[in-house]
């Protein structure tokens, strides 16, 4: 697994579930030895409350969202 697909899966979360999911998985990553991996990992930053709406809309109403585009 990349860090797309990790980032993809974080931020799918609710904001408060961000920052335990995102160290759980950084630790994971460390610990099988993906020291590139788990640093790219506690690199993400946790979404504004603006940008996790956005995000949800595109995942859930992504048609929709296309129109307004």
């Amino acid at each position: 697994m990349g860090i797309e697909d990790v980032a993809d899966e974080l931020y799918g979360l609710a904001p408060e579930d961000f920052t335990a999911a995102r160290n759980a998985r950084a630790k994971t990553a460390k610990d099988v030895g993906e020291r590139e991996l788990a640093a790219a990992v506690t690199a993400l930053r946790k979404p504004t409350a603006g940008a996790w709406l956005l995000n949800q809309l595109v995942r859930q109403r992504r048609g929709q969202v296309d129109e307004v585009l």
